[in-house]
């Protein structure tokens, strides 16, 4: 307890810019993978912005997903 509580606290006195983006994006399954989402939208998940929306590339360019559920296409 007193490791996670002194962790918790190194990143609480880093303040809001150092919420642990990096540590999240290296655990996240759906970055790195090819995704899909409601209405008609598809792309490459990139990575996560420092506000925690999805970054995603599209045929269209780069676009930031912020809520709603997207699905992982399977590669045969």
């Amino acid at each position: 307890a007193v490791r996670w509580a002194t962790s918790l606290m190194k990143r609480v006195e880093a303040g809001w810019d150092d919420w642990g983006r990096s540590e999240f994006e290296s655990c996240c399954d759906t970055v790195g993978s090819r995704i899909e989402w409601d209405p008609a939208g598809a792309g490459s998940a990139v990575g996560i912005d420092d506000e925690g929306g999805l970054i995603v590339e599209t045929a269209s360019g780069s676009i930031t997903i912020t809520a709603g559920e997207v699905r992982h296409i399977r590669s045969d």
